[in-house]
């Protein structure tokens, strides 16, 4: 996978993606044990904003979290060389911070949160 997409910009990397994300949440996270995270995210700009609306759904230790699909929220930013960081925030969820690089020219993004006592990776994909 060659990094980096045509626009390394904001408005570059808008669409739908795929989103999916697995991992761990260790001693000292709000919550702990092995988690999963699966929906679809919508990257935009609006207004001069970057924002991520969509949808997630979720488990934690093996339980489905209490939502099927929850809304989410939150923002982006990408820089010139492909690396960006990204939040999303389930409704009445803590918010998920993420950092990642756009490959395979824009249609996806490798992600790993950055939230303490997190051992969490996924990829956007259009």
């Amino acid at each position: 996978m060659a990094q980096g997409s045509p626009t390394c910009t904001n408005a570059g990397v808008q669409g739908n993606f795929g989103f999916q994300a697995t991992g761990v949440f260790l001693a000292g996270a709000p919550a702990t044990g092995a988690v999963a995270f699966v929906g679809e995210l919508e990257l935009r700009v609006n207004a001069g904003e970057e924002v991520i609306a969509g949808e997630v759904a979720g488990s934690e230790d093996g339980t489905i979290f209490p939502f099927t699909k929850a809304p989410v929220t939150g923002s982006y930013s990408v820089n010139a060389d492909c690396t960006g960081t990204a939040t999303i925030t389930p409704k009445g969820q803590s918010p998920l911070n993420f950092s990642f690089v756009v490959v395979d020219g824009g249609k996806e993004m490798l992600a790993i949160e950055t939230d303490a006592d997190t051992v969490v990776s996924g990829t956007l994909q259009r």
